[in-house]
């Protein structure tokens, strides 16, 4: 990898890269300060994201790394600390802190007019990726890894080797961090890593890049699988929170029935039975995030509610709510606007702790931002908003320390907590919907 290699990759991946504002996500690592190293020697528009979540001891290492090579060069650093505590989700706190991440990438890129968000992921990455994906059973979305630059997603290095990075990073000087959880086997991606692709690659040595060959081919099919299946959808379904109609049943292709059922949570056995078999209306399925029942007009599919008790929050950090998690960051100046009701600004000295997040209830009122502080029913808002029976299952509240609703989550912020030309001190929640 060389500098020229590098922008000749730009030009050829992006018509007119100078348009986009690029929002690199740098972790520390050699891969991430390889490419921030990399678009800074190219003269591109950048600002740098970094966040950690206090897994590790030496975390903290990561970000004075970050820091100190972004003032140096006089870069914009936004950084973030998330201090999860150990939580149950369905992908693991893994799983959680990449959901977490990308949530507050995605937030933070509102402040400019062309972002575009880059990540390090390189052509080692992607062949790992494949590997875990074949483990899995995976079908043509899982095996065909990542893509290169898709939904605003950009990574300029997927074709390049871990090794031409570190050797770049080697003559150019470039500072990095290792983390020292690299080296662990015990989790999937490294035990791939580190046990099996040296030992396929002293038998293969050009495995890597041979499967990265199969990759390309895979992304091709999975395009057009993707357009047929949104194709259906459009045609044959009927989606409003939580809740999917699926109509037509005899129109649809069997192969796009079975996607359809997997992105629901099924299994192999359940899409098999549900598929091959004949049965009633009433007759119903249960994934781990899904109810599907059958219909006279074909299928009702439920996303499943966790009916887990009240979460009581007593500060900042990240809380596992039943159907979502709850996100609360401090600012010191006044964060990004929220673009829906899934987030909310607050002024902080008005927010009191500890905060309490629950299904809704009758007899819950709130007091709507711009009503000047009068009353309104949670049911009301409801009604409002057309929000159905199974629907309002769903629904979740946040109230504050006397109890005072201050937010009806995804519908209704409070008054009582808004900011003012004389806030100084901000808060933003959001709930990331599992």
């Amino acid at each position: 990898m060389t500098l020229d290699k590098f922008q000749d990759i730009i030009k050829n991946d992006l018509v007119a890269p100078g348009q986009y504002e690029f929002c690199l996500a740098v972790s520390g690592g050699v891969d991430s300060m390889v490419i921030l190293d990399l678009f800074h020697r190219s003269g591109l528009d950048i600002n740098v994201m970094h966040c950690h979540f206090g897994l590790r001891d030496d975390a903290s290492s990561d970000l004075r790394l970050v820091t100190d090579y972004c003032r140096q060069r006089d870069i914009q650093i936004y950084a973030a600390y998330f201090p999860v505590p150990h939580l149950e989700h369905s992908e693991g706190i893994q799983g959680l802190c990449r959901k977490l991440r990308y949530r507050w990438f995605r937030s933070l890129m509102q402040r400019w007019s062309k972002p575009l968000l880059v990540t390090a992921h390189q052509l080692d990455d992607n062949i790992e990726t494949l590997m875990l994906m074949l483990n899995r059973g995976a079908g043509i979305s899982g095996l065909s890894g990542m893509y290169k630059l898709r939904k605003g997603h950009y990574r300029p290095l997927l074709e390049v080797s871990k090794v031409e990075i570190q050797n770049y990073a080697k003559a150019n000087d470039v500072p990095y961090y290792e983390d020292s959880s690299n080296e662990l086997a015990d989790y999937d991606r490294n035990f791939f890593r580190l046990e099996i692709l040296p030992r396929i690659l002293k038998r293969f040595p050009g495995f890597v890049r041979s499967s990265s060959h199969s990759l390309d081919h895979l992304r091709e099919c999975n395009d057009f699988v993707e357009d047929q299946l949104s194709d259906m959808k459009s045609r044959f379904t009927n989606y409003e929170e939580g809740i999917m109609q699926v109509s037509d049943l005899d129109k649809w292709p069997i192969f796009l029935l079975k996607l359809l059922l997997v992105e629901q949570g099924f299994n192999r056995d359940q899409v098999k039975d549900i598929i091959e078999k004949d049965h009633s209306v009433g007759s119903m399925f249960r994934s781990p995030i899904a109810t599907l029942v059958f219909s006279s007009q074909g299928w009702t599919i439920e996303k499943e509610v966790d009916e887990k008790s009240d979460c009581t929050i007593e500060k900042t950090g990240e809380y596992d709510c039943g159907n979502g998690v709850l996100a609360i960051i401090r600012y010191d100046s006044r964060p990004p606007r929220p673009t829906d009701l899934w987030s909310m600004n607050a002024d902080a000295d008005k927010l009191e702790f500890p905060l309490t997040v629950r299904s809704w209830k009758q007899g819950d009122t709130i007091h709507p931002l711009g009503m000047s502080g009068r009353t309104k029913s949670v049911k009301s808002i409801l009604s409002d908003n057309k929000v159905d029976r199974l629907q309002r299952k769903r629904v979740r509240v946040v109230e504050d320390k006397n109890g005072q609703i201050i937010w009806v989550v995804g519908y209704k912020v409070s008054e009582d907590v808004k900011i003012e030309s004389s806030t100084n001190a901000f808060l933003q929640l959001e709930f990331i919907r599992k």
